[in-house]
């Protein structure tokens, strides 16, 4: 009898650890669940109306193409919204910067299959820029390097090598998909009629630079673009760049000698003596 109940009692505590083992693993899962809202995989969680309302409101040019950029997730199998706040984040979606003119809205840096453009890959078109950017996303950071969500993405996308804040970077980003998800559920409710996405990654050939077994983790290789020697413009160059970009400094380079510069709204450049 005492040893049925010495048997009764060590099943009980079996049991009882057995729940608790399987109560822990339950809150663990739920936990990375919750984390796992700011993975880039998945269906899309925004609409064409809402990218297309986005890109306009920040009057970017390339507005108009958010069934482009919705596609292109659904093909990759990342979450449009991921783009959308990266883009918003690297070039206030094509308004500044190189991105004007490489039509590249996430900033990639060259890589072999497109040309180069001061050490930042140039697109035929706004689309292309799109297709590039999600397979540089799904081929090389997720399939390749298993990294999966914001907070694995951005420390290698945006290092603080390159003087990137890294944790306001995930900040930002976080905070515009939030708010994205938010206006699409108020403004045009859940997104419906989305093609089912495949958890196989589409067979497509790599446009960007992967890692290799003598190279460390980094977005892009080195550009090899030394800062030294003669210079590669000249002072009209120069002061185009600066006028396009609305700059201050965009006449100064040119400004005969006696000015102060910047000037005042009626100040006048003194004529040179003879």
């Amino acid at each position: 009898m005492k040893r049925f109940s010495k048997l009764l009692s060590i099943g009980g505590i079996c049991l009882i650890l057995h729940l608790a083992i399987a109560t822990q693993a339950h809150a663990d899962t739920s936990l990375l669940h919750q984390t796992s809202s700011y993975s880039v995989l998945g269906a899309p969680t925004v609409s064409v109306p809402l990218i297309n309302r986005v890109l306009a409101f920040y009057h970017s040019p390339a507005a108009g193409k958010g069934q482009a950029l919705f596609d292109d997730g659904v093909k990759y199998g990342v979450d449009p919204v991921f783009a959308l706040a990266f883009f918003m984040h690297e070039s206030s979606f094509g308004t500044t910067g190189v991105a004007q003119f490489t039509l590249s809205l996430g900033n990639l840096r060259c890589i072999s299959a497109y040309s180069c453009y001061n050490g930042f890959s140039s697109f035929p078109t706004w689309e292309a820029g799109f297709d590039a950017w999600y397979s540089l996303i799904r081929v090389v950071y997720v399939d390749t390097w298993h990294l999966s969500t914001v907070e694995q993405i951005i420390p290698t996308y945006a290092p603080a090598s390159d003087h990137n804040d890294v944790a306001g970077y995930i900040s930002a980003v976080e905070s515009t998909v939030d708010s994205w998800r938010a206006g699409q559920i108020a403004e045009f409710g859940s997104v419906h009629q989305v093609p089912t996405v495949s958890s196989t990654p589409p067979v497509i050939t790599p446009t960007a630079v992967g890692p290799t077994a003598n190279t460390t983790r980094t977005p892009y290789p080195a550009d090899q673009y030394s800062i030294l020697g003669k210079p590669g413009v000249d002072g009209a160059f120069i002061n185009q760049i600066l006028t396009q970009y609305h700059s201050p400094a965009s006449i100064a380079s040119s400004a005969p000698k006696g000015c102060r510069w910047p000037p005042t709204p009626w100040a006048r450049c003194p004529r040179r003596q003879r």
